[in-house]
């Protein structure tokens, strides 16, 4: 009998639409779960490093280039731009304290009116932490020769974005909304690759930037 309703079902086509977990999928997310566990149990933190023998999983410090490469067309920037990692306030703190260098001339930031605590709360440390007064050194005011960074907690995977093409400087963005990670989940961070990139291939100590 449900069968033929189901066929009758203008909203139906919706269905294609979302993943509905099965016992299968479950099972297998349990059988991930406990491979972690066997694997942290046997050999610990150099499960970062190294292969658990007869194990499937990649070694733990993949997990963040994967996790940049999947997130990097929602952004529209390069794998290499993108950094999954944080929170959205610790990685604008992280992104502030590179990009925010003031001077007594030019020391301004431009803000939207009434923006949320998490991007002003580390916009006045940031401030106060350089020995300026936020309501002096953010103004609601155009200029020429400003450096770009994006709050896109409402936008990441919400609208189309092109970062990279659009030569946005730096973008922060929260992954449990939009992009349904849930709470708890690890945020996004971008930087556009003409400030430089590291380059870790030959060890940690010989990087350059």
């Amino acid at each position: 009998m449900l069968n033929p309703l189901d066929a009758e079902d203008h909203m139906r086509r919706f269905r294609d639409q979302y993943i509905i977990p099965s016992k299968a999928t479950l099972k297998q997310q349990s059988w991930r779960n406990q491979a972690h566990l066997d694997t942290w149990s046997s050999i610990a933190v150099h499960g970062h490093f190294r292969d658990l023998e007869d194990s499937l999983l990649t070694q733990w410090q993949l997990l963040a280039e994967h996790a940049s490469k999947q997130s990097a067309p929602i952004v529209g920037a390069k794998a290499s731009e993108v950094a999954i990692m944080g929170s959205l306030t610790m990685n604008l703190h992280l992104l502030m304290a590179s990009f925010y260098t003031p001077t007594p001339e030019k020391k301004k930031i431009i803000m939207e009116w009434k923006a949320f605590p998490v991007i002003t709360m580390p916009l006045n440390h940031q401030i106060r932490g350089h020995g300026y007064k936020p309501d002096e050194a953010m103004p609601m005011q155009q200029s020429k020769g400003l450096v770009v960074g994006w709050d896109l907690a409402h936008a990441a995977g919400n609208v189309p974005l092109q970062l990279h093409d659009w030569n946005v400087d730096f973008a922060v963005w929260c992954t449990y909304k939009y992009m349904n990670a849930g709470p708890g989940s690890m945020q996004g961070a971008y930087v556009h690759e003409r400030h430089g990139e590291v380059d870790y291939s030959e060890g940690e100590d010989k990087a350059k930037v």
